[in-house]
């Protein structure tokens, strides 16, 4: 299977799918999230490396290769080196109460290179034993860039519509976050605008369930092309966060003055 996938620019096209190595997740792949699980050791992990590394990572390594190009095509500066893209599946335990040192699930995300999970926004796609997802967003936002989205929603709502409410959005992905409990938005605001006013967070998701497109080589000609649909979201996120970073820095620069 050959995949084509036009860029924004509609200039070039870009090779996705088989046509770059990726062949799907082999059947039964599952199986070791559910033996991790249950069986949650480093004894265990061990004994069943390479079935981790031939069912799970080389396949994650040929998607994110496969993907490369659309995301280049987005945004020159995310950082698609497998390496790098690839979570670990050996968690971080000192500062967490779970101690189990493994996660039964396994993501990639595309970001800039120098930025965290915590502090940028990715392009992300998930796998676990019963689903898979896939999107992009904040893992966590700083109150200063979401206080930006505010700002955005009120100065440029066509702009925040546009991104948000698009049918070719809407008819696949979802808007994710936590929300204040009390934060009244401004009456002036169109409706799609006034949930996303109270936001804490914000990422946007599409979500299936069990398995089937994921054994398949196609499945990297669909993110490719969600990946492109949500194109504006991203965007629109990117120039959040550069808004609210600056207004930080802004702000800590009038503090250190006024300190002098």
């Amino acid at each position: 299977m050959r995949g084509v996938i036009i860029t924004p620019k509609g200039s070039e096209s870009v090779e996705t799918g088989a046509s770059r190595g990726f062949q799907g997740f082999p059947k039964g792949f599952e199986e070791f999230f559910i033996g991790i699980k249950l069986n949650n050791f480093t004894s265990w992990f061990e004994e069943h490396r390479a079935r981790f590394e031939s069912d799970i990572k080389r396949p994650m390594y040929s998607l994110i290769d496969a993907l490369a190009p659309t995301m280049q095509s987005i945004d020159p500066q995310l950082d698609c080196r497998p390496a790098r893209a690839l979570a670990r599946l050996r968690r971080d335990t000192r500062f967490s109460n779970n101690k189990e040192p493994y996660r039964d699930h396994i993501w990639f995300a595309f970001r800039h290179s120098g930025e965290t999970m915590s502090e940028g926004i990715s392009y992300y796609f998930e796998i676990s034993p019963t689903t898979a997802s896939w999107g992009c967003g904040f893992y966590f936002a700083e109150r200063a860039v979401m206080d930006a989205l505010r700002r955005f929603c009120l100065e440029t709502p066509g702009r925040v519509l546009d991104a948000i409410s698009s049918p070719a959005f809407t008819d696949r992905f979802q808007l994710n976050g936590d929300l204040y409990k009390r934060m009244p938005p401004p009456d002036s605001l169109p409706e799609p605008l006034r949930k996303l006013w109270r936001h804490k967070d914000l990422f946007t998701s599409h979500k299936i369930e069990r398995y089937g497109l994921v054994y398949e080589p196609s499945l990297a000609d669909v993110l490719s092309r969600d990946f492109q649909t949500i194109a504006p979201f991203y965007h629109l996120l990117r120039d959040v966060w550069n808004a609210g970073r600056a207004s930080e820095v802004e702000k800590a620069a009038s503090v250190r003055q006024l300190r002098e």
